[in-house]
């Protein structure tokens, strides 16, 4: 138990019971994760709803994606639960270890340019986000900033949600 209380799955009340019941359906279990909202049954939906869109809706970015930017930004944050919670989806879409480790410590290494810079963009934002006014791909090319670059005015939106989601609950 968290020192936030709980409300056990066997004194879920009206509202908390149907929402614990479909998790568990879904999930097998409920996580910890959700259950420390249990004491606010509609707070704990609208978290559903934003993780099931961010995770599961249609999209550019693949669930290993998805899951693999969760990971590094639990990483960057220091949150070990977070980690092992997104590690375990992603372990159905990634076996090797070695590219699991990189995922979480190292993402600089890996060998998959497209994952690598979108896991280095998720760092980024999470660790330095007044670094994102300066725009990477002009800086790649020798640029200075430009105001019609349109990475420089916003992240991709599918990048940034994924990270907004794990670098808040």
């Amino acid at each position: 138990m968290s020192w936030i209380h709980e409300v056990p799955e066997d004194e879920a009340d009206a509202a908390l019971r149907p929402i614990y019941a479909a998790i568990t359906q879904q999930r097998g279990k409920v996580a910890r994760i959700l259950s420390v909202q249990s004491l606010d049954p509609p707070a704990l939906q609208h978290h559903l709803d934003l993780y099931m869109a961010l995770m599961f809706a249609p999209g550019p970015l693949s669930r290993r994606e998805r899951e693999a930017i969760a990971v590094t930004v639990s990483a960057a944050n220091g949150c070990a639960y977070c980690v092992a919670h997104h590690l375990e989806p992603l372990r159905r879409y990634e076996k090797s270890p070695a590219i699991l480790d990189a995922i979480r410590e190292a993402p600089d290494t890996l060998t998959d340019l497209r994952l690598r810079a979108m896991l280095l963009y998720a760092r980024m934002l999470t660790t330095q986000p007044a670094a994102r006014r300066t725009c990477r791909r002009c800086a790649m090319r020798g640029w200075t900033m430009r105001r019609s670059c349109a990475w420089a005015r916003s992240p991709p939106t599918s990048i940034s949600s994924t990270v907004l989601r794990s670098g808040w609950v």
